[in-house]
């Protein structure tokens, strides 16, 4: 029985670091994908809207009728006069937008 513990705790062991590399290699690839996210305000689908940080589909389809009724973004600081988007809000994926 002990020879039998003993095997399974060597084997963790080994397995164990493994599984932690793994798992922080994911990570990595989760942030370079989350940075690599730009999403084209004037382009943009309710869809697309909601992949960025804090926009939900109420908040992604003001931003599309504000961008139907008032034209094309002209900066991504404009998304503050849209209905919900503060000053705040706009920090917390300003990097994931653009203006093309």
């Amino acid at each position: 029985m002990k020879k039998i513990l003993l095997a399974v705790l060597l084997l963790c062991c080994l397995v164990a670091p493994a599984v932690a590399a793994d798992a922080a290699g994911t990570d990595d690839q989760v942030a370079v994908a989350a940075a690599q996210l730009s999403v084209d305000l004037n382009q943009a689908g309710v869809a697309d809207l909601e992949t960025l940080p804090g926009v939900g589909p109420a908040l992604a389809e003001r931003i599309v009728a504000y961008r139907e009724e008032h034209g094309a973004f002209q900066s991504v600081d404009q998304l503050v006069d849209v209905k919900g988007i503060g000053t705040k809000k706009l920090a917390k994926f300003k990097e994931h937008v653009s203006v093309k």
